[in-house]
């Protein structure tokens, strides 16, 4: 990262030390994920962090960025930039219409579905997966979240969050 002593904004850091969630994801991950977790100051507060960290799987890889790559490989990233495996990870097990795996293959981006193997592993480095219904269709063309299922899963864990806070 340039300049290597890059320094978090301000609002960034107040808004990490109110969170009740930490989401990391959709996204690139080499390119939008990945990268605020360079910033030391944000990656030691969020192995400090009491807050959960989820992790949101992208649907399909991304051509020429995560080209053969599994989730587990995703998660394999962001420990070894973070220091820590994020505690959840929500990853869609909804399937993608035949038509749209066509043509995403095209491109070189596959379905990113997780093993019950890979759900074991990951549970047994203390991240649990959250499976649901996150694929939409946006305007007939893209493969996108549901954002509606997603806030759905993202609010009802940072509630959760929250709860164990007052305890």
């Amino acid at each position: 990262i340039e300049p290597a002593n890059a320094q978090p904004l301000e609002g960034v850091k107040a808004a990490l030390n109110n969170a009740d969630i930490i989401v990391l994801g959709p996204g690139s991950l080499f390119t939008s994920v990945l990268p605020n977790l360079l910033l030391k100051e944000i990656s030691d507060h969020l192995k400090q962090s009491s807050v959960p960290i989820v992790y949101v799987a992208n649907l399909v890889t991304q051509p020429k960025e995560t080209e053969g790559m599994n989730i587990l490989s995703h998660v394999d990233w962001i420990a070894s930039v973070l220091g820590t495996v994020p505690d959840y990870l929500i990853a869609n097990q909804a399937p993608i219409p035949e038509e749209f795996l066509n043509r995403y293959s095209k491109i070189g981006a596959e379905p990113l579905y997780l093993s019950l193997q890979e759900e074991k592993y990951l549970e047994s480095l203390g991240t649990t997966v959250i499976y649901g219904d996150f694929v939409t269709i946006k305007n007939g063309a893209y493969l996108r979240h549901n954002t509606q299922s997603l806030a759905e899963t993202i609010i009802r864990l940072a509630m959760e969050s929250r709860e164990k806070k007052e305890i």
